[in-house]
């Protein structure tokens, strides 16, 4: 029988199509398996999904809404794409909520292997997509409806272009002056792309883009191309997509620039509660890259010395592109772990060379220097390990036993075939059933053991119940700032309070209708009470004893005029 692949040699033609093929079917069964099902919404998808539908339901598409107050913290995009599939869907659900995370993943796995492709070769580029595909931060933010999957998406695709344009057109590499002409288009959508992202986020995409270009350029001393990079057309495209949104906003919703200040400059700065010490990203990218972390800590050093001792350009661009990044978000004061999604391609980049240089040792037939009757005694201890983990797991988890035992199966047979195939020289069979035995332990927990532990299932359940005891047409008051999941499941109008200091709201708008339904923390139980009779219909309680005060309980309650 032939190898997989032969010694030494870039896989082409029919068996890179079948690799890519494999790899396409890996990355989708990844990211859509269960993706609508296997969680509520969180916080921050809550603050995506109600804006879309309230956007569908008003038709007002330029201002977002949460509760039918102004949500104007983040620009539109996220609204505007969960709104759009939904749209096209007839309803807005968790899997259209999700959905635009997982293509901007997919498209994203496939990006990176097209780049490492180009600079590295096909092997690499194989390589660069499964990295990129199986890395932690990509498994546990590209099943959530956030914004930063499809903002990260836009900024390496920028960055490509960027990388690809300054490769091909370098007066050093060529000898010749730039020419502007065949590079027009390519810089007009590398700003059409940047503009996208300000609508994404306000500025952070566009700015650390542009730093990392600028800085690249400003280190290989060609500044003749930095001043080609502003190409007029491209900065008038971007600040129409930038600034024509956030004007219009601010015609109709007069305190628009106070929100903006605060979360652009005053998050930069200080002014909000993410405060965290300068090494925060540093450590973040040890756990945000596993179970890659290894290779890129291998892969750093032998692509230290091409950049610099070697004058690597392309190893160079890699380089200033994270380190620039991860400069700069560490100077910002508000800082969060998802924040780094726009810098971590490069380290998958970085990583795709070493691991295709590992993949040589898989190459063509080897002899193993197990011999039958050893192998056959480690698959038995592997099996026996499997079997007791999955019984003594099931033991101490009744709720679960079916999923111990099929996960025991699994690794089980798994750890069987890749032993077998090991020893009979096939290392890349081997190899193969490692990763689809690890696949399918993933999607064994996200299909049963990740539902039932939802600690927001509660919150979706008391919601079908509220919908259920108000009558039809009638609003719905929720009070709290951690109640936004609950928000989306209330299919009811609803008036969305941040807290109690709206409470005299709360009292005119009961003066007007004579009796309300509210949502609320049981901490806010005097309010209610102050402003009249209070009739509670429902409550839920966290598991946890230990809940802090204002997450202890959800009250449902219907709350009337005291007679006089």
């Amino acid at each position: 029988m032939e190898p997989l692949i032969s010694k030494g040699v870039e896989p082409k033609g029919a068996l890179l199509a079948l690799l890519w093929a494999a790899l396409f079917c890996f990355t989708a069964t990844l990211f859509f398996f269960n993706l609508g099902s296997y969680q509520t919404l969180t916080l921050t998808e809550g603050y995506a999904a109600v804006p879309a539908r309230e956007m569908l339901r008003t038709g007002d598409w330029l201002v977002p809404r949460f509760g039918g107050a102004p949500r104007l913290e983040k620009p539109p995009l996220a609204y505007w794409l969960v709104g759009s599939l939904g749209w096209l869907r007839g309803e807005i659900n968790e899997f259209i909520v999700r959905l635009p995370a997982a293509l901007a993943s997919l498209c994203l796995v496939g990006l990176m292997g097209l780049w490492g492709t180009k600079w590295y070769g096909s092997r690499a580029g194989l390589c660069a997509g499964f990295i990129q595909a199986s890395i932690t931060y990509m498994i546990s933010l590209g099943r959530r409806g956030i914004v930063d999957v499809p903002l990260s998406l836009l900024t390496t695709l920028t960055l490509y272009l960027i990388a690809s344009l300054f490769d091909e057109s370098s007066p050093a590499a060529r000898g010749s002056a730039v020419n502007p002409s065949p590079k027009k288009l390519s810089l007009w959508f590398i700003f059409f792309l940047l503009g996208i992202a300000s609508l994404a986020k306000p500025f952070i995409g566009p700015a650390l883009v542009l730093l990392s270009a600028t800085s690249f350029l400003v280190i290989q001393r060609r500044f003749r191309e930095i001043v080609y990079l502003a190409n007029p057309v491209g900065i008038m495209t971007f600040a129409i997509l930038t600034l024509v949104w956030p004007y219009a906003v601010a015609q109709r919703v007069p305190n628009f620039w106070t929100v903006w200040y605060l979360e652009t400059i005053g998050r930069a700065t200080g002014s909000t509660r993410f405060d965290e010490p300068l090494w925060f990203y540093p450590l973040a990218i040890l756990w945000m890259t596993l179970p890659w972390t290894p290779i890129i800590l291998l892969a750093l050093p032998e692509s230290w010395r091409r950049a610099w001792p070697g004058r690597n350009e392309r190893e160079r661009f890699l380089w200033i592109w994270w380190v620039s990044q991860v400069a700069a978000l560490s100077l910002s004061t508000g800082k969060r772990s998802h924040y780094l999604l726009q810098a971590l391609p490069a380290l998958t980049l970085i990583a795709s060379k070493k691991l295709a240089d590992l993949t040589r040792l898989l190459d063509g037939p080897h002899r193993s220097n197990l011999t039958i009757p050893a192998a056959a005694g480690i698959m038995l201890i592997c099996a026996g390990c499997a079997v007791a983990t999955g019984l003594a797991s099931a033991r101490q988890w009744p709720a679960f036993t079916d999923t111990c035992l099929s996960l025991a199966l699994i690794l089980g047979i798994g750890s069987c075939v890749a032993i077998w195939t090991f020893t009979a020289g096939r290392r890349w069979l081997a190899a193969s059933s490692v990763v689809l035995m690890l696949l399918l332990t993933g999607l064994t927990v996200q299909a049963w053991i990740v539902p039932r532990l939802d600690p927001r299932r509660r919150d979706r359940e008391f919601a079908q119940r509220v919908n259920a005891q108000v009558p039809s047409g009638e609003e719905i008051i929720v009070v709290g700032q951690n109640r936004t999941p609950l928000v989306f499941y209330i299919r009811h109008p609803v008036i969305f309070f941040m807290s109690k200091r709206d409470s005299i709201e709360i009292k005119d708008m009961l003066v007007r209708k004579g009796t309300l339904y509210i949502v609320t923390q049981g901490v806010e139980d005097k309010v209610l009470q102050a402003a009249g009779h209070v009739e509670i219909l429902d409550k839920v309680i966290p598991n946890s004893p230990t809940a802090l005060p204002v997450e202890r309980d959800v009250l449902f309650a219907r709350l009337t005029r005291a007679s006089k």
